[in-house]
Parts: structure tokens; sequence; C-alpha cells
């Protein structure tokens, strides 16, 4: 399936989710969530525009970490921070653009600027700060003429852009499937569209720094009746971790999640994890790297369980409720999770959810409120608030 159908997928089904879908929805949306829905997605397009960097206050205050024995997350300080938020392109008064035929953007970001605090507002599509505050990753555009679609890495102190190479030979890389690796010093991109056993189905690990890229062809067991949706760096960024679906067999096939696959930097299979859960992103795994939560469901827009799994034995070590459909954030600590309830209100008008911080039981022990102007948010990252030279007025808990 093209990159611009995925796009089109990605800024409909934003509209009816709290999280934006990962970068290979396209396959997924046709074997999964448009069958499972009896929706008729309808096409839009976006125009990207060009970047605009503006210092704005978050509007809410810093959040102090507790302490004390009742099973709370503490700590000396913070440990977390909302390091970017996208959101959907908005007018002047808080209301969504409406969907144009040939223009319009349908998203924007704001991402934390560790050295003021406050979150700068940036006109691309998606953005994810670096591990070391530094350098944000961008991707934007519909792939036409006048808006081809870009991945690049931000400098926040010079406003800058480095553009990364897109496409070589045969191969098209999605920009919107960008990850950094856990030390900051690479980013993963997925092969556009990769379908089942295609022999070049694969993906590139580029230099952060020379920006220099290695494309990696993935091998796959022949003959398998599953199909592996996106990718994410484990822990130790040795490897990677993409989820598992069974293969449509017929336009009823309704599987969800079945589990996980692991494959080293060659491309290669390292082992399974048969665990029903897909993973969404390096925040999956807790602060330990020894287990990684799960969402299950239809985990491509929200879940109600939280399955935690043994990394090393693929045991599920807890099943953790949670009390509303919410968007799998990752881990506090390695005690809690960070969920966010959805928001259905598209007016632009309700304040956002704010986070929630649950134990290992489902339990509430903590929320978190987001910036006003996250009002139509589809989605938020979260990373170490360690990061910060200043707390300014920035989402830390």
């Amino acid at each position: 399936m093209s990159i611009d159908l995925d796009r089109e997928l990605r800024a409909t089904l934003s509209r009816l989710a709290e999280t934006p879908p990962p970068g290979d929805l396209a396959e997924r949306s046709v074997r999964g969530a448009l069958r499972r829905h009896g929706r008729v997605v309808a096409t839009r397009t976006a125009l990207a525009v060009t970047a605009v960097v503006l210092a704005i206050p978050a509007g809410v205050a810093a959040v102090a970490a507790r302490t004390g024995g009742d099973g709370r997350p503490g700590g000396p300080g913070p440990l977390m921070a909302v390091t970017s938020i996208n959101l959907l392109m908005t007018d002047a008064d808080g209301s969504p653009l409406p969907p144009l035929p040939d223009a319009g953007n349908d998203y924007h970001s704001l991402v934390l600027d560790p050295s003021t605090g406050t979150y700068r507002e940036l006109e691309y599509d998606t953005a994810a700060l670096s591990p070391d505050g530094q350098t944000v990753l961008v991707a934007e555009g519909n792939n036409g003429v006048a808006s081809p679609y870009r991945a690049g890495l931000l400098d926040l102190e010079t406003g800058n852009v480095r553009w990364i190479t897109l496409t070589d030979e045969d191969v098209r890389l999605n920009p919107f499937s960008a990850r950094w690796s856990p030390d900051g010093g690479r980013v993963l991109l997925e092969r556009e569209a990769p379908k089942g056993t295609d022999p070049a189905a694969g993906f590139a690990i580029v230099d952060a720094s020379t920006l220099e890229s290695t494309y990696v062809r993935i091998r796959e067991p022949a003959s398998e009746d599953v199909t592996r949706e996106g990718l994410a760096w484990m822990p130790d960024g040795d490897g990677l971790v993409g989820t598992l679906y069974r293969s449509a067999v017929a336009e009823s096939d309704t599987s969800g999640p079945i589990g996980l696959r692991v494959y080293d930097l060659d491309g290669d299979v390292v082992r399974d994890i048969p665990v029903a859960g897909s993973a969404h992103g390096e925040r999956s795994f807790a602060p330990d790297g020894r287990r990684v939560a799960l969402a299950t469901g239809e985990a491509v827009l929200w879940t109600n369980l939280a399955r935690v799994v043994d990394v090393s034995s693929g045991t599920v070590v807890a099943e953790v409720p949670l009390a509303e459909r919410s968007t799998l954030l990752g881990w506090y600590d390695d005690d809690h999770l960070v969920v966010r309830p959805i928001n259905t209100d598209r007016t632009g008008t309700v304040a956002p959810r704010p986070l929630q911080v649950v134990d290992l039981t489902g339990r509430v022990v903590r929320t978190v409120p987001l910036p006003d102007r996250a009002t139509d948010t589809v989605a938020v990252e979260i990373g170490n608030a360690d990061v910060l030279r200043t707390i300014g007025s920035a989402v830390v808990f």
C-alpha cells in the first residue's frame, strides 16, 4: 500500500482516536481497524508549512514528585517530563481547521525546550525530543510535489534542520516511523509499508551526527501466516522489536496482536514472545529493561487493559485494568505506568485530559495536567526529566 494512503489514513483516524496511528498504519488499517469498525475512511491531503519556532509558556505549574508509604511514586525530584505533544491544527479561536480538498495541515507540535522549561510550537506533523534534549526529530509532508515527505533533525538552539535522505534505489523510508535510539546517537526508519516476507522489507539506521544511513533487509521465517507491524528499539539499543498479527485470510478476520518479534540489527529474527498485546515504542519497556507493557485489544486506538510481560521468559507478570479507555504512554518508574484517558471531543474547546500514573493493579495514584494549549492532542511523548536545565512551566512528574 502506498505511503500516500498511509498518510491519509493517519490523518483521518487521528480525528477518531486519542493517539495517532503508527507509521505503518496503512497495512494495519485495511486489515484491522477499518474492518473492525466498519468505517469507510474518507481520504484527505495535507500541505505542510514552513516551520516557525515560538517559545510559549506551558500554562501549568510543575507537579512535584511525592514520597511516602501510600504506594505513590516518589523520589527526590521529578523523574519524567512531557517532552512533546502532537496536535491537530486549529484556528485562532481554538476550533479545528476543517478538512480541505487540496490543502490544510492536520498536525503541529509542541516540544519541550529544556533550557527554558517552556514548549516551542513547531509546524511539523510530528516532533520527538532527543534523549539529551538538544535535538528534535521532525516529520512532515503529504508526498506531493509542493509538500514531499521529509524527516529531519532540528537543532533547538539554531533552528536549523538537517534532512534525512528517504529514498535509495528501490527503497523508500517512511518518515513517520522515525524513532530515536535509547542513546540518542541513531535514528530508526522503516521501509515504506513492508509486506509479509517481502525480501526488500527492512529498516534503516541513520547516524545522528553524519546522517549516514545503513539499510538492512529483514529476513522473516518462510511460509508464515503472520505479519509484523511497527518497529521500536530494544532497551539496550542492540536490537529491535515489532508486534505480530495473524495474516488476514478474510474480510471478517478480527485477530488482535498475538505477540512480539525481536530482531538483531542485521535483520535476523532473534526470538518471538508469544503474548497477546502490542508494543508502542521504547517507553513500552520498564526502566529496568526486564519488562514490557503491552496494550491489548484495539491497541491502535486505545486499550482497557495493559499486560506486563517479563522480556526474558515471556511470562505475563501482571494484567493492569484501566478504568477508562486510554492510550498507554509508557512507564513512570519500575512500578507505575503512565496512561492518557482518551478525549473524543474534537471541538478544540474542551480542556485536555490529564495523564494518569497507575500502579500495577490499575489504581490511579496521580494525575498530571497537560498545558491548556494541548487541546486536540493526538499524541504525547514522555521522557526523562533530567534533561531539564530549568523547570520553568514544563510538565514534570
